[in-house]
């Protein structure tokens, strides 16, 4: 394709700034990588990503929220869980009682759940943290998963199947 032109993916909708330098930080030492782009051909080279978010609330006047990235170190997905659950119990009763502080400051008496999310890359660690998150009795919703590809979404079917057709033992 001699009339392919090099597109760099510099910019980031998804994450405020004091995440891309974090994540800048991290792969800050690994090797270079070997690409060449354009014509007159010029070695890649990594650069830190831009948040747009930002860049837009800034163009828009809007306050730029770009609270500090807390690092925990956990021993393993259960005491991940349990971390993340206690945070998000904490921020909750602080909201209601008026307390917190900084970037997490709430007037007292607020109600309904204080508004947060967990990312991660892959589900396999969403069992441990719901079952953390409903000890506790934080509310929660988990998006971007096919309710069909859970064990519980399927074991509902089986049962449904095996009513609808009794003579059905297979499905259960």
């Amino acid at each position: 394709f001699p009339e392919a032109q090099p597109v760099v993916l510099d910019e980031n909708r998804r994450s405020r700034a004091a995440i891309l330098e974090c994540a800048s930080a991290v792969i800050e030492n690994n090797p270079p990588v070997d690409c060449w782009l354009g014509t007159p051909k010029r070695k890649f080279q990594r650069n830190p990503l831009k948040s747009a978010r930002d860049a837009e609330d800034c163009k828009a006047r809007r306050p730029v929220l770009n609270n500090p990235v807390e690092l925990v170190a956990v021993a393993d997905s259960l005491e991940e869980a349990a971390e993340v659950a206690q945070t998000a119990q904490r921020l909750q009763q602080e909201r209601k009682s008026g307390a917190g502080q900084g970037k997490f400051a709430f007037a007292a008496g607020g109600e309904g759940p204080v508004p947060f999310g967990v990312l991660y890359r892959a589900h396999t660690n969403r069992g441990e943290l719901v079952r953390e998150l409903e000890r506790r009795g934080v509310a929660y919703c988990v998006k971007g998963i096919d309710a069909l590809q859970t064990r519980q979404g399927r074991d509902l079917l089986a049962s449904l199947r095996a009513l609808h057709s009794p003579y059905d033992s297979g499905s259960v």
